[in-house]
C-alpha cells in the first residue's frame, strides 16, 4: 500500500467520528439501508472515483481497537469494496488510482460500537431475632454490540486541509452482528443502497 493511499484512509478514518449517525440500535432488527446525500449538489460533474480495493476500515468507540481490514486476511474486505466498485461502474463513473485526480474518494467502513451497562439487582436478607432485615446489591456488567457497515462517497474537488472532504452521499448498513450471512446480506444491501440513489447514475 504506498504512502499516498495510506494517508486519505487514515484522514477518512480520523474525520468519521465528527459525520451525523443514525441511531445503531434502530438498524438491528434486519439488514437495514439507509442512505443521505447532499440534494445541493451537481452530481453529473464527477466522472471518476477512487476505492482501495484491499481495505475496509474499522471505527470503534472500544478504546485502541481501531485498525485497517486486510483484504488477504478477511474476505468481507475483499468482497465489500469490489462490489462497490462494481456498482460505481455501473453508474457509469470511472475508477482511478489515487496517484490520478479521481473526483470522488469512497469511503468503506465498519463502524462498530460496544455499549457496555452495569445493573444493580437487589438481594433482600431478613433478619433474626431483634436485628433489622437489610438490602443489599449484586452488579451485573451487559454488553451489546452493533455493526454498521458505513460507504461514503467524499468530493475529493473540494477537498481542503482545514475540512477535509465533503461528504456528499452515505449509506448506512446494518447490523452486521445480527445476520448468519454477513457477506452476502451485505452485498444485497449495497446493491438495494444504489438502487435506491438514481440520482448518482451519469448521464
Amino acid at each position: 500500500m504506498n504512502m499516498r493511499r495510506l494517508f486519505i484512509i487514515m484522514l477518512i478514518l480520523l474525520g468519521f467520528a465528527c459525520k451525523p449517525q443514525p441511531e445503531l440500535a434502530d438498524l438491528v432488527e434486519d439488514m437495514v439501508v439507509v442512505t443521505y446525500y447532499d440534494d445541493e449538489v451537481d452530481y453529473e460533474q464527477y466522472s471518476s472515483y477512487y476505492v482501495a480495493l484491499d481495505t475496509v476500515g474499522f471505527v470503534s468507540n472500544y478504546p485502541g481497537a481501531d485498525t485497517l481490514l486486510l483484504a488477504d486476511e478477511y474476505d468481507y474486505a475483499a468482497q465489500i469494496p469490489d462490489e462497490v466498485d462494481q456498482q460505481l461502474f455501473a453508474l457509469g463513473l470511472n475508477r482511478r488510482e489515487p496517484s490520478d485526480s479521481a473526483d470522488l474518494v469512497v469511503s468503506i467502513i465498519i463502524l462498530d460500537n460496544l455499549n457496555v451497562s452495569l445493573t444493580a439487582y437487589p438481594t433482600y436478607y431478613g433478619g433474626y431475632y431483634s436485628y433489622y432485615g437489610y438490602y443489599s446489591y449484586y452488579y451485573a456488567y451487559n454488553y451489546q454490540s452493533y455493526g454498521t457497515l458505513v460507504i461514503q462517497l467524499l468530493d475529493a474537488k473540494n477537498y481542503s486541509p482545514q475540512n477535509g472532504y465533503p461528504v456528499i452521499w452515505t449509506s448506512y448498513i446494518g447490523d452486521l452482528y445480527s445476520t448468519f450471512d454477513q457477506i452476502g446480506e451485505s452485498l444485497k444491501a449495497i446493491d438495494q443502497a444504489f438502487k435506491q440513489s438514481e440520482y448518482l447514475k451519469q448521464n
